[in-house]
């Protein structure tokens, strides 16, 4: 797979333009041992050139990725123990639900088997800490189909003694996740209107006695109505409590490279234009989303999206932590935050294994106590699979 993300654009109140340009290359292996066993790799090879968004990292992902990687590398195991158990060991992307947990790429040990009518799964994931120690994150994840309505349902649990620095915490932190949602449609009469919704409850005991601990709440309802021929629409709401920990990421801008569209798709990218942090918080606000498509269902090669987003806190007075950069060289919190975000795209198949994706994304945020920032952002995109 080829992918080159060029003309990534920002001009911030007319007076300062920042771009990117990466260009990238994956070879990916598939190789079937036996009958039960196969195996998958892939390398991924980035290269950009960015000029004032202040990435200090010389790939799209940031972190601790390298512009050369192993991005995949596991081998699959089915009906290993006999009555249709499977096992996979080593690194892939794992999702469930909407990925408000889990949403990247991952070391694990994963087993999985269909019980009745549910499909069950047991996951141990391997978090890196400080470059060289592990500890591990442990879930449970079910997934049933109930008159024509998809439930899921996670657990997720780690504890570590030290923090990322590795040093050790006054006492051990603990982590639990509940994730929970259902999607189908809206009467059983009718296919063209359909809903979503999902909701995390994350209760984490701090062990360096300097975060309180928390208990917070993520949650998202959508309402879709799909015409059946060209035309779809979307209304949406997302919130997050003052104690909720999801974060909006790259690993959440999943329509790039040829992923499907998450929640956090058109954020993440306002958050690229204004901050240098590829790690936000979406803590104590309110986004309220409207969007239109537009699918050529005839020959599928073109397909235009229009999405308007409202931002707003939660609760009044109480900071939130998106966009913690804006207007301020150090991280901070800002109190009464608004913003609108205006995104378009279009994308047009240029062969069936070719795409091309052209966008713009108009923004503004205002917060006490910082200047009104205003973003105009142009994007491209061409992404070809072979």
């Amino acid at each position: 797979m080829v992918h080159d993300r060029g003309s990534l654009n920002g001009v911030n109140n007319g007076k300062n333009r920042r771009h990117r340009t990466e260009t990238g290359l994956r070879l990916q292996l598939d190789s079937k041992i036996s009958d039960k066993v196969s195996m998958r790799a892939r390398w991924n090879i980035i290269g950009n050139e960015n000029n004032g968004l202040g990435l200090n990292s010389n790939e799209w992902y940031g972190g601790n990725k390298n512009t050369a990687d192993v991005e995949i590398a596991y081998l699959k195991v089915k009906d290993l123990l006999g009555h249709g158990n499977d096992f996979k060991f080593g690194r892939d992307w794992y999702q469930h639900g909407h990925g408000f947990v889990v949403h990247n790429y991952m070391d694990a040990v994963s087993y999985s088997r269909r019980s009745g009518d549910i499909d069950l799964a047991m996951n141990m994931f391997f978090e890196r800490q400080n470059g060289d120690d592990y500890y591990n994150i442990w879930n449970i994840n079910a997934d049933y189909n109930y008159k024509g309505h998809d439930l899921y349902f996670g657990i997720y649990y780690n504890e570590r003694a030290y923090d990322n620095n590795n040093v050790k915490l006054a006492k051990n932190e603990k982590e639990v996740r509940y994730e929970a949602g259902s999607s189908g449609k809206l009467s059983n009469n009718n296919d063209k209107l359909t809903y979503d919704l999902g909701v995390v409850y994350s209760d984490i005991e701090n062990g360096n006695g300097v975060n309180r601990d928390a208990q917070g709440i993520l949650g998202h309802v959508a309402f879709k109505y799909d015409s059946k021929k060209d035309f779809n629409a979307k209304f949406a709401f997302t919130y997050a409590d003052d104690e909720s920990d999801a974060n909006v990421n790259v690993e959440n801008f999943n329509s790039y490279c040829e992923g499907n569209e998450t929640i956090f798709d058109d954020l993440y990218l306002v958050s690229m234009a204004y901050n240098a942090n590829t790690n936000l918080t979406f803590k104590n606000l309110n986004d309220y989303k409207l969007q239109f498509g537009f699918k050529a269902r005839n020959n599928d090669k073109h397909n235009f999206r229009l999405a308007y987003d409202y931002l707003n806190n939660r609760y009044e007075n109480k900071a939130n932590t998106f966009n913690v950069r804006i207007g301020n060289p150090n991280p901070g919190f800002f109190n009464d935050l608004e913003a609108n975000l205006i995104t378009f795209d279009y994308t047009y198949r240029i062969a069936q294994n070719t795409r091309l994706k052209l966008g713009y994304q108009n923004s503004k945020i205002e917060a006490r106590d910082m200047p009104d920032q205003k973003v105009d952002l142009y994007f491209t995109e061409l992404f070809s699979k072979f």
